[in-house]
């Protein structure tokens, strides 16, 4: 769409008069009012046509949408949205002109939109032009991460596409606007998204996910092949048409969803959208067992696709059952699967099987990678479960992570006997019964020091002496000393900083 010189515009005035106002939006709820002055069929009777240089609109025959019907997608009913590529004619406002009325929607409330935005929608050229102008960054300034002007195009843009998407009674709008095509502008707004510059992208997004057309929502499950076309097509957006594709996935019903997400169960060059689909087929009774034997298997068959991987494993914490979760992560965890176990240890059913399948490991004496990533996310099961894993456990780095779990995350747990047992772990850190790894005393101690460090007290003491104690044993690795004095920096005034900073810098160099 061009950026430059428009056709002189014809004056509208004395056909805006007669417009009826427009009951737009609640602004807490974003949800329509009344619109019952509209022609339900005015703009789907004929596609609108679009210029060409030198041609009138009413000689364009272009339409915007081919006029055969597409056929409906294998498996799900769903029909795929055209989208369109055609230039729309030149407006009936000027850029100066556009640019004041939506400096002017930015700060004026929902409920009051009606006089600015009514010269907007007739022609809908001026809409067409108002998303060219925000998604060239026309609209913006250097000043502010988003002009007045992008905030008014954004409210603009969402309105324009409920009203005219919206079916109600024939009116004298609906004659004006004859022969707009309103679901091929909400095509092109969806398409816009993939160019238009945070953040009006996703507020746009949120809003027309939120506005309801008629009885139904404004954005329709006939959408989802665009989006997922969208979605393919934009990878540096991918997570705005993921987040769109699940609020209209939420639309369909348990059939419906399960086949929708099935298609996808393949992708695996768009990992986040098979984690999607994965979480949605887990939320279906019917298909949770199939999906999670699914994911295990296509998790062991992709070794080497470390992104894929954390996706699946992350869709199975979100959303598999956590019996099935818990037995999954006790069999493959790795070191980096923090973020994946800590989500899984946030949901309330999950604890019990936590636990249950750390003891089913411990009995058999087995790799203590998997176990240690389990009591990563062992938190909700309360500070005597870690204490007990911290004391007990035969491996050291599943003792430490007890400890760094305890203090990063158990109310209550900075305690004397926390740093007693942080303090004797590091003490004896060679004795493979007794200690913890100097890395995992010194996270732990930081932890508690952070949690006291606006109380006064032998905790807070104590855990900055144990850091200082970390940092000057000639023994514990170089990388973990330097850590240590990095931790201290802001417990420690500057002279005592400068002077502990000499004093590790003069220790040899200890290997990892």
């Amino acid at each position: 769409m061009a950026l430059h010189h428009h056709q002189p515009r014809t004056d509208m005035s004395t056909q805006i008069k007669s417009i009826p106002p427009i009951a737009l939006l609640l602004p807490a709820a974003l949800v329509l009012l009344a619109l019952a002055w509209f022609d339900p069929f005015a703009w789907r009777a004929q596609p609108r046509a679009q210029p060409v240089d030198g041609e009138s609109s009413a000689a364009a025959g272009a339409a915007l949408v081919s006029e055969s019907e597409p056929a409906a997608v294998p498996g799900t009913g769903l029909v795929p949205i055209p989208a369109r590529d055609t230039l729309p004619p030149a407006p009936t406002l000027w850029d100066d002109e556009l640019r004041a009325l939506l400096e002017k929607m930015a700060v004026i409330p929902w409920d009051e939109l009606d006089g600015l935005l009514r010269p907007m929608l007739v022609p809908v050229a001026n809409m067409e032009r108002v998303l060219a102008l925000l998604a060239s960054g026309a609209l913006g300034d250097e000043l502010t991460a988003q002009s007045a002007a992008e905030i008014g195009a954004v409210k603009a843009l969402a309105l324009a596409a409920l009203v005219y998407n919206t079916p109600g009674d024939t009116g004298e709008l609906s004659q004006l606007s004859a022969g707009v095509d309103g679901r091929a502008f909400l095509v092109s707004v969806l398409e816009g998204l993939a160019i238009i510059p945070a953040p009006s992208d996703a507020q746009l997004a949120r809003l027309l996910t939120s506005l309801r057309a008629g009885e139904g929502a404004l954005l329709s499950v006939e959408f989802l092949p665009l989006l997922r076309e969208l979605a393919a097509a934009n990878p540096e957006k991918s997570d705005l048409f993921e987040s769109l594709l699940a609020d209209l996935a939420a639309q369909l019903s348990d059939e419906e969803r399960a086949a929708y997400y099935a298609r996808f169960l393949s992708e695996i060059d768009s990992p986040k959208l098979l984690k999607d689909a994965l979480i949605g087929l887990f939320g279906d009774e019917a298909q949770a067992a199939t999906a999670m034997s699914w994911a295990t298997e296509l998790f062991d068959s992709q070794a080497d696709n470390r992104e894929l991987r954390r996706e699946i494993a992350m869709a199975i914490a979100v959303a598999a059952p956590a019996e099935e979760a818990a037995a999954f992560f006790g069999q493959r965890a790795t070191s980096n699967m923090y973020a994946q176990l800590m989500t899984l240890g946030m949901r309330p059913e999950a604890a019990d099987a936590l636990l249950a399948e750390y003891d089913y490991l411990a009995t058999l004496d087995s790799n203590p990678g998997p176990r240690k990533m389990l009591v990563a996310g062992m938190a909700s099961l309360g500070k005597d479960h870690m204490f007990d894993v911290a004391r007990y456990d035969p491996a050291p780095q599943v003792r430490g992570q007890a400890v760094i779990t305890m203090t990063a995350y158990v109310a209550g747990s900075a305690t004397p006997e926390a740093l007693e047992l942080i303090r004797t772990g590091f003490r004896e850190s060679q004795d493979p019964g007794l200690g913890i790894p100097a890395h995992q005393a010194l996270s732990a101690a930081h932890n508690l020091a952070q949690k006291t460090r606006n109380t006064a007290g032998s905790v807070r003491d104590g855990s900055v002496d144990l850091m200082r104690e970390i940092a000057l044993d000639h023994r514990v690795p170089t990388s973990t000393r330097e850590r240590a004095v990095q931790l201290l920096s802001s417990f420690l005034s500057h002279e005592d900083f400068d002077v502990l900073k000499q004093q590790v810098s003069s220790l040899p160099f200890t290997p990892y």
